[in-house]
């Protein structure tokens, strides 16, 4: 009886193109957030950069060692590269999205490109958009929130340009879909590649969507992560963690906070 249900079931997801071989199974979603560990040096402190809302993000407090940002997404809020002026960083923006800044800052070079993995008109790679003018400098602090196309910009750049970045922020976009099988295991290899020469040092829900279960497990399709270069964690006792940390606020103040389910252990 049972194998005859599935049996009709199968007929049916095939009707509409959808192959359930090709879905997640619980194991294999595991394995990609097991990925999330948390680890802050002892001697680091967190310090909120940006607005109080969405805009805003949680970074390691070295921001005396960093000399440009490069921000790559922009959109209607430069709030986090307004508060980097009052530690004399520098900033560069790229979005393609935007004419221009929504206002002045100082020392802001803006660039009316997306990043892609092509250079064209429109577009820009990551790796040739650092190396037009800082292509030896190795104290940058990234911020990149591109709408998902972040997976390519990090497949796409080679280690030895994502060296020069001491702290990167990554919006992560689309997480729930790692129920598929094919995009699990593309996720996977771009946060493995990342984890090379960064840890992860803060992790934050954006609660601008509600969270989906994935085989049981909550997963937020927005998640902002701060990693800091593994060369600050030599010799180091780590903190212990807490998510939310203190200093997150709401990205979007009229919506309830989410939380982590227990499927999440950001501890090693």
């Amino acid at each position: 009886m049972i194998k005859n249900i599935k049996k009709f079931l199968r007929k049916i997801l095939v009707k509409f193109n959808i192959n359930i071989n090709h879905f997640s199974s619980k194991k294999e979603v595991l394995r990609f957030i097991d990925l999330f560990k948390i680890k802050i040096p002892e001697n680091i402190k967190l310090i909120r950069i940006g607005s109080n809302g969405d805009g805003g993000y949680l970074v390691p407090n070295i921001l005396d060692e960093i000399n440009y940002c490069y921000s790559a997404g922009i959109g209607k809020d430069i709030s986090f590269e307004k508060d980097l002026v009052k530690f004399d960083i520098k900033s560069y923006g790229a979005d393609g999205t935007i004419k221009d800044l929504p206002e002045h800052i100082e020392n802001y070079k803006f660039l009316n490109k997306n990043i892609g993995i092509i250079n064209n008109e429109n577009t820009i790679r990551f790796e040739d958009w650092i190396n037009l003018d800082n292509k030896d400098e190795t104290s940058l602090i990234g911020q990149i929130d591109i709408e998902g196309n972040e997976y390519d910009l990090i497949i796409d750049t080679p280690l030895k340009t994502l060296e020069k970045f001491k702290i990167l922020i990554i919006e992560f976009h689309y997480l729930s879909k790692i129920n598929n099988k094919f995009i699990n295991e593309h996720y996977y290899n771009t946060l493995k590649k990342i984890l090379c020469i960064f840890e992860i040092c803060h992790i934050h829900i954006n609660n601008a969507e509600e969270q989906i279960k994935v085989k049981g497990i909550k997963i937020p399709p927005l998640l902002e992560v701060t990693f800091l270069r593994k060369d600050f964690y030599e010799k180091r006792q780590i903190q212990n963690i807490k998510i939310p940390h203190e200093l997150d606020q709401e990205n979007i103040k009229n919506k309830k906070r989410q939380y982590f389910d227990e499927n999440w252990n950001f501890k090693n």
